[in-house]
C-alpha cells in the first residue's frame, strides 16, 4: 500500500475475521486502558507546539485588506489591458 494504492477492504480481511473473538497473535497490540492513563497524556495538543496569539489589531487587518485589494484591482488591470 502506498499512497497512490490506498486501503481496501482487502487489507482488512485478517481483522474481520479475528475481531469477534479477539485472540491474542503475533500481532497483537493490547494496553490496559489504566495504563494508558498513567503512562500516557492523551489530549489531542502537541505538547511541544508553539502557541501563536494573533496581536493584530482591527485596523492593523484594515490596512492588510486595503493593501491585498489594491494589488488585486492592480493584477486585473494589468489584465484587462492584455
Amino acid at each position: 500500500m502506498t499512497k497512490k494504492q490506498p486501503l481496501t477492504l482487502v487489507h482488512f480481511e485478517e481483522f474481520f475475521q479475528l475481531l469477534p473473538t479477539k485472540p491474542e497473535t503475533d500481532k497483537s497490540w493490547n494496553v490496559r486502558a489504566e495504563d494508558l492513563k498513567k503512562n500516557f497524556d492523551l489530549k489531542a495538543v502537541n505538547p511541544r507546539g508553539k502557541s501563536e496569539t494573533d496581536t493584530r489589531t482591527p485596523a492593523d487587518l484594515y490596512t492588510i485588506i486595503e493593501a491585498k485589494q489594491k494589488e488585486i484591482a492592480d493584477a486585473l488591470a494589468r489584465l484587462k489591458a492584455m
